[in-house]
């Protein structure tokens, strides 16, 4: 079997993935979220897990045709998700929302080398049944991709 390749998209989330996993107190962070980074979906979380775990789920994206080139535009959610058991739970979620936006935005507005925008935060709503709330902050990532080669 031969190596396998990076995409843009494994490249932008490995990126997220890593800025996300330096939220720890040891490195000035309220929360040590960053131990658990899940990818995909809104977790559940278990008595073995966190109080707190950070998820990134991705939106559809919006395509614009270039020439040779695909231009897109990505969002996605970067989410605080928080035990509702957890002490305090709410205010637990908005140190760690703080936790992301800090890790997550940097000087240069960039994630990989792309452009990356802030779109709205909203309230992770408590399911019937589920565990877990909290926030999750909206961004935007804008690249292109050449026809046929992600």
């Amino acid at each position: 079997m031969s190596e396998r390749t990076d995409t843009i998209l494994t490249s932008i989330w490995n990126e997220a993935i890593a800025r996300l996993e330096t939220i720890q107190q040891a490195d000035g962070f309220n929360t040590d979220a960053g131990s658990r980074v899940y990818m995909g979906a809104t977790p559940e979380l278990g008595p073995d897990d966190p109080e707190a775990v950070i998820a990134i789920v991705v939106g559809d994206d919006t395509p614009t045709f270039e020439s040779k080139k695909t231009g897109i535009q990505l969002p996605f959610e970067v989410q605080a998700v928080v035990k509702t058991t957890a002490d305090d739970a709410w205010m637990l979620a908005e140190m760690l929302a703080g936790d992301i936006k800090k890790a997550m935005e940097t000087s240069d507005r960039r994630l990989f080398t792309f452009p990356l925008k802030r779109l709205p935060t909203r309230t992770i709503p408590r399911e019937p049944g589920s565990n877990v709330t909290g926030k999750a902050i909206g961004y935007q990532v804008e690249y292109s991709e050449p026809w046929g080669h992600p």
